[in-house]
């Protein structure tokens, strides 16, 4: 299919038009454009290790076609930007800042945004004392860095191109979400325990963890990450918040690890250094290296320069040959002291990076707990009580019992107004709501629908006790799936669901309008039982089988550890495929909806 690229013909106008107000993009350009451009028609193969040396990536022209694409996407991303630079004050009184000036910059919510959203040269140095809610409408984002993953982690899924939609015109619908991701930004505030007073140290610094505080998203978290060369946004309720932060942390202490084994090994090779020097282990220091350059590889966090960087290090120690290709032993001890100490280094950076994520941690898991404690101190206490509750089992009220009990439910409403995070949020909504009804009817002295609607109170902290439940499932399965096993994990889900069943509190009160929300649970509960029931038994869905074989490859390419397995336990990549499946049908259950719908 011919494509349009009849646009290109205003390409330098556009270009000419975007230097008037841009700097780097006039004279002799700044170096990073310059890049930037040359690799629109330019590409570079990946470096290689070959014959146990690194030979580095060739530039490999681009087809004609993909470079016209390229300069189209190029083009269309000058014209989003403009439109958000006209009328700009900020950016009229600062103009982009230099590179050494936004890294000098003060680490801010801003800052992280414009890492992620904006290109390097279209970045703006804002001070501490800039307000997020008004600053967010000034940066400038360049529509080519919003990702299909980005817009999934912040809820944005409607502007996700379809498969085949010209590369123009995906800019042009990615440029779309723009808005929407700076009002959600907007409305970002520093996470703290329920009624905790915001510090200035808090305001200041802490942002790698944010609530957003209006609009369609509030209650949601949003966060930051470091991956390798990128930096990501995502959006997530507390407790995808809490994992994702668990998986961070333990992906960290995995790369302490590997660095420490990394230095251990490195002295042991200085020690026993006369032993390597002789000629006829050349092939076993060979393969000793080549080992060591894949630990590397299994670095998930550091920057494929750095990572680049330790190769070359290892390299240098791990050979007896000079820069020229000569045989020279004697010149290693110096350069495996360097390295040694730079590993060690890096693993001490990283360990402090791990600790900071754990204290990220901490304050989640208080506030999760904290906000919590009122529905779970009512559940407790109806689930051991009902059969003394007066709402529950008299036609009538004396004024001092009538009294007490509205002056309890008022107190658990207010309790119940410090669950600011979703999903607890929607649940403490629904109870609030709840909460009401029971009020009105006790006051109206109709106990009758004031016991029911109590009832239903009940109900909703019940549904909420499955949903934590849940997550502690998924937790397992996301986190330590390895310690997974099938029988355990049966009983579990099966206790699960018949303690779901039992409504414990006035079986007589009918409450069949939340028998559809329950069943959905149910529902649930059965499907990821069955899942499991049928890896034990060994009649896995083509689906699982299909996804278990592409595990298989994966784990022998990465040579992944294989689970230390009970005696006839079954295949690791099948266990792993059904894990997989299961967390999915998890990930596309949504409590806060549920929840949402009751009546």
């Amino acid at each position: 299919m011919r494509r349009n690229i009849s646009s290109l013909e205003s390409l330098p106008d556009d270009f000419a038009a975007y230097a008037k107000v841009n700097p780097a993009y006039r004279d002799d350009l700044d170096p990073r454009l310059v890049e930037e451009i040359k690799a629109l028609s330019v590409k570079k193969t990946r470096d290689e290790l070959v014959e146990g040396k690194i030979v580095e990536g060739k530039e490999v022209p681009r087809e004609i076609t993909e470079i016209a694409l390229n300069l189209l996407r190029f083009q269309t991303a000058l014209k989003v930007k403009m439109v958000q630079i006209e009328g700009n004050k900020t950016w009229a009184e600062r103009g982009p800042a230099s590179e050494e000036n936004f890294e000098k910059s003060p680490r801010t919510f801003l800052k992280t945004a414009q890492e992620v959203l904006s290109n390097p040269m279209d970045r703006i140095a804002f001070e501490r004392n800039d307000k997020i809610a008004e600053s967010i409408n000034d940066i400038i984002i360049d529509p080519r860095l919003i990702t299909n993953t980005l817009l999934e982690d912040l809820g944005l899924n409607k502007y996700i191109p379809a498969k085949g939609l010209r590369k123009e015109l995906q800019i042009e619908l990615r440029a779309e979400a723009i808005p929407e991701i700076r009002k959600m930004l907007s409305h970002l505030e520093a996470i703290r325990r329920p009624g905790q007073k915001e510090t200035a140290d808090e305001k200041l610094n802490y942002f790698r963890l944010m609530r957003i505080g209006e609009g369609e998203n509030k209650g949601y978290v949003v966060g930051t990450q470091n991956i390798g060369d990128h930096k990501i946004l995502f959006k997530s309720d507390i407790y995808s918040a809490r994992r994702r932060i668990e998986h961070i942390r333990k992906d960290y202490d995995v790369e302490v690890s590997v660095l420490y084994r990394i230095k251990e090994n490195l002295e042991k090779f200085r020690d026993k250094l006369e032993y390597w020097k002789k000629p006829e282990k050349r092939a076993e220091l060979e393969q000793f290296r080549d080992g060591m350059l894949k630990h590397v590889d299994l670095l998930k966090f550091v920057r494929d320069d750095h990572k680049q960087e330790m190769k070359l290090k290892i390299m240098k120690c791990l050979t007896f040959d000079d820069s020229l290709g000569r045989p020279n032993p004697n010149v290693k001890g110096n350069q495996l002291t360097s390295a040694i100490k730079y590993m060690g280094m890096r693993a001490m950076n990283i360990s402090g990076i791990s600790r900071e994520i754990g204290g990220d941690g901490d304050i989640v898991r208080a506030l999760i707990a904290e906000q919590i404690a009122p529905l779970q101190s009512f559940y407790d206490t109806v689930t051991e009580l009902h059969d003394r509750f007066a709402i529950l089992h008299k036609e009538s009220l004396q004024p001092a019992e009538k009294e007490k009990i509205l002056g309890n439910l008022e107190n658990i409403k207010e309790q119940s107004k410090s669950m600011i995070f979703e999903p607890d949020m929607s649940f403490a909504a629904k109870f609030i709501e709840q909460i009401d009804k029971t009020i009105a009817a006790v006051s109206a002295d109709d106990l009758k629908t004031g016991a029911k609607e109590f009832v239903k109170m009940f109900l909703i902290v019940k549904l909420k006790k499955t949903q934590m439940q849940m997550d502690r499932v998924y937790s397992q399965l996301s986190l330590n799936p390895d310690a997974v096993e099938i029988g355990p994990m049966i009983n579990r889900l099966e206790g699960i669901r018949k303690e779901l069943a039992m409504k414990n509190v006035a079986d007589e009160i009918s409450t069949k309008e939340y028998d559809s929300a329950y069943g959905e649970v149910y529902h649930l509960l059965n499907s990821l039982k069955t899942r499991l029931v049928e890896l034990k038994e060994g009649r896995e869905s083509e689906k699982v089988i299909n996804r278990s074989q592409k595990i298989a490859a994966k784990m022998k390419k990465d040579q992944v550890p294989l689970f230390e397995m009970d005696v006839g336990e079954v295949p690791t990549e099948r266990k792993l495929a059904v894990i997989e499946v299961m967390k999915e049908r998890l990930d596309g259950f949504s409590f806060e909806n549920l929840v949402r719908g009751l009546n």
